[in-house]
């Protein structure tokens, strides 16, 4: 039996990309869930002691909470993408374009913020794709 450096030095740049994406959406996610308790510890302490059920009630604590569902839905996100990449081994380009797509709204929304991650995770999702013909 081959070894995994064997396997994967068989494989094309666009499959180990592949293989790549979903640790990346994950890791953006943790950095995003990273950020928000590292910039706004004393929200998040505020939250947890007033409990969660209606917590969200100022403008911090709704920036907080965004942030952290925003961290969620990136790991929902890889971890959607790395079952799709299992069952059936490449990630679907429309999912690519919302990516990049979300990631472009971002930027421009908010030129100084972490859009231009998102941006580039939908590039290379798009890049992570096999060039297939085109059928007239």
């Amino acid at each position: 039996m081959r070894n995994r450096m064997e396997l994967s030095a068989g494989l094309s740049w666009r499959s180990r990309l592949t293989r790549w994406l979903p640790g990346l959406t994950i890791g953006l996610g943790v950095i995003h869930l990273g950020w928000v308790v590292a910039d706004l510890p004393e929200e998040i302490r505020a939250m947890l002691a007033d409990g969660f059920v209606g917590a969200s009630n100022n403008d911090s604590r709704d920036f907080a909470t965004w942030f952290f569902i925003g961290g969620l839905v990136l790991l929902m996100l890889g971890s959607t993408m790395r079952w799709t990449i299992r069952h059936s081994g490449e990630v679907p380009a429309v999912l690519g374009w919302w990516i990049l797509g979300i990631g472009l709204f971002d930027t421009l929304l908010e030129p100084d913020g972490g859009g231009y991650g998102l941006a580039l995770l939908g590039g290379l999702v798009l890049l992570a794709r096999p060039v297939r013909p085109v059928r007239l």
